[in-house]
């Protein structure tokens, strides 16, 4: 599997994660734009603090630590900015007045 198969898995893998949580627990998604709009400060916070250090994982030699920078901590860190963009996006349509079809 080459780098950019790999990434693409990554990325799919940490959106139908964030569609999931999405679709599973709903009822605990902001209801207004403003807190929706809250979570991407955090989850833009959180990827500048946490992806330095999953970028040190990954530098080391180790394989382990290579699995753990991935999946313990970049993953998580995407799949939340995902849910806070879905989280968004239905907040801006619902201010809006529209509904999701």
């Amino acid at each position: 599997m080459g780098a950019e198969a790999l990434l693409l898995a990554f990325v799919a893998g940490a959106a139908a994660i964030a569609l999931w949580a999405d679709t599973r627990l709903g009822r605990h998604a902001p209801e207004s734009l403003m807190r929706a709009l809250v979570h991407v400060f955090v989850a833009t916070v959180l990827l500048e603090l946490l992806l330095p250090v999953a970028g040190k994982l990954l530098s080391v030699q180790s394989r382990v630590a290579v699995l753990a920078g991935l999946f313990g901590i970049a993953f998580p860190a995407l799949t939340y900015v995902l849910l806070t963009v879905l989280w968004t996006l239905k907040a801006a349509i619902r201010t809006l007045g529209g509904t999701i079809r």
